[in-house]
């Protein structure tokens, strides 16, 4: 669900019209699911469990709670990269807009519940 929700909310515009290929690869699957391929053109994406055959300009490394926590605005991406916790290899022009083509999660901004009470 996680790459489903990225897929579905990552900033396309950032792209331009440029065919951009990214893999995220998750350290802690050894099944079908460990890479996942998103596929930018034309402002739309796509997301695959197979290789889709193109170049990937840029690929991140993580687990998944580690990505989870970035998408839910538990964990800053500057905290995550700065502790190895997500390698990214790749376009260095993808790589210096990873926070703003990432983004967060809806809901990034509300804590939790018993912050709150």
């Amino acid at each position: 669900l996680l790459m489903w929700d990225i897929h579905r909310n990552l900033d396309a515009g950032f792209f331009a019209k440029e065919h951009t290929v990214l893999l995220f690869e998750f350290s802690d699957y050894v099944s079908k699911y460990r890479r996942w391929w998103l596929l930018i053109k034309d402002g739309e994406v796509d997301v695959c469990l197979k290789d889709p055959g193109h170049y990937v300009k840029l690929h991140l490394l993580t687990d998944l709670k580690t990505l989870t926590g970035v998408w839910m605005g538990d964990l800053s991406l500057g905290q995550a990269l700065r502790n190895n916790l997500i390698t990214v290899t790749g376009a260095n022009e993808i790589k210096r807009g990873m926070s703003a083509w990432l983004g967060t999660n809806y809901f990034a901004d509300v804590g939790p519940a018993h912050k709150r009470a």
